[in-house]
This record gives C-alpha cells, structure tokens and sequence, in this order.
C-alpha cells in the first residue's frame, strides 16, 4: 500500500514506514492488514483493535507522536472501537477529534473488564462446552514447548489473544490471564487443556457465564441515550462521526 504524494509528505519517515508495512496504526508493531482508499483515508483490519476501523492520515500522525503512542490513549481508543461494533458500526472512523475527545476518557474499571471479557468468550463460543485457545508463550514456555523462537511471535500474536487485550482493555498477557482467574474463581468459565510448559491453554462459558453476559447485555440495552458533551465547533466531527452513529444505531 502507498499513500499519495501529499499524504506521503506529511508522514515522518517512522510513520511512512509503519503503515508500508502493514502494521496497526494505533498499536505500532502489531500486525494489521491496511489499504488505502480514494479520499486519502485508510481501512484497518487488527485484531489488536478487534476488528475494522478507518483511520485519516491527520490521526495517523497523531497516534505516532510520544504522547499517544506510547499513552493509554491507545487502551481508550480500542475500547471505543469495540463499542462502536457492538453498537452496530462495522468499521467506525478514528479522526483527531475523536482521540482528543477519548484522551480525557477514564479507563475501564477491573471489573468492567472482567465482565467485558466474558462477554467476549461468549461470543466466541455461543454453544455451550465448547472451549476458546489461547496462547502466550515466553522463551520459557516456548523452550518447554520445544517451539524455535521465531515461532514465538507468531503464537503470541495470533488473532485470539490480540482480541481479547482489545475487549478487555488490556496491555499484557499477565492482565488478560489475571482476569481468566478472576473469572474462573467467580464460576463463569472453566479452564480446560493447559500445556505442560504453559503456553497454551483452553477455557469454555459455564452456565453461570452466560447468565451473567446475559445480564451484562440486558443492563446496558435501552433507547434513549445521554451525551453529555462540550458545545463547541470542534466536537462536530466526534460527535457526527462516533457519537450520533452509535446512538442511532
């Protein structure tokens, strides 16, 4: 993919180089299928973000500078992206305004990323018994494992583990794993298979499991909504482009 020559002169040189290789936008390094479109703008697909978003070149740069690629910005931004689809927006659009609105966002609390992972499990696995993979490995657990280290990083990354962060709002492995423990103490999921060095492991929705998404779904659907917003000019576009979307849908 190549951006045009406006496009390309606006991009640093980290940045060009970032999205000739495909990566996601918003998470760096982490692998993302992108294509750019006529006006300029790009579609991703990244498992990292959970799915599909479109992004302009204006919050590209944006994302790439110190204070948004390497905050929680990012966390805030994937778990507006995952609200967006659930809300009915298959591929929503990521602008400036949109992350200024979400930088001063707070971030999710333990609990409501416990229940938002499970809610993901459940998805994944609508029929009950059946078991979701997930796979972590350390040079420990690859050696274990017998794996070469360059197979590591494709394990790693695979596109389960990469959701999961996303709709948990998670950063590492260690938190997603911790909140699988949260919720296997609270009944909702059983852990199946584990590899003897660690590295992979199944987990199935108990019963219990789904009742509670149930219960999650059923509290937040509703058709009115409140925005509480500052009426100003430079909130239109978060406002037509992420807000009134979502409410309508």
């Amino acid at each position: 993919m190549t951006l045009s020559d406006n496009d390309a002169m606006k991009m640093t040189p980290e940045v060009s180089e970032l999205i000739a290789l495909g990566d996601c936008p918003i998470w760096g390094d982490l692998p993302a299928r992108t294509t750019q479109n006529e006006d300029g703008s790009l579609t991703v697909v990244s498992p990292r973000t959970g799915g599909s978003y479109g992004i302009v070149p204006e919050a590209v740069l944006l994302l790439a500078t110190p204070t948004y690629r390497y905050g929680t910005v990012r966390h805030r931004l994937t778990t507006w992206l995952v609200d967006q689809r659930i809300a009915g927006v298959e591929t929503p659009q990521v602008t400036p305004a949109i992350i200024g609105y979400l930088n001063g966002r707070r971030m999710l609390s333990v609990i409501e990323r416990a229940d938002r992972l499970l809610t993901y499990l459940a998805e994944e696995t609508p029929k009950l018994g059946s078991a979701i993979e997930f796979a972590d490995l350390g040079p420990e657990a690859a050696e274990a494992l017998g794996l070469r280290l360059d197979e590591v990083e494709h394990v790693w990354s695979k596109s389960t583990n990469l959701r999961a962060y996303a709709w948990s709002e998670s950063d590492n492995w260690d938190e997603v794993e911790a909140l699988l423990d949260h919720l296997e103490r609270r009944g909702f999921i059983t852990q199946g298979y584990k590899s003897p060095g660690g590295g992979i492991c199944t987990y199935s929705v108990n019963v219990e499991g789904y009742d509670r998404v149930e219960r999650i779904v059923a509290s937040t659907v509703s058709n009115q909504a409140f925005v509480a917003m500052w009426f100003d000019p430079s909130m239109n576009d978060a406002y037509e482009s992420g807000i009134g979307p979502a409410i309508a849908a």
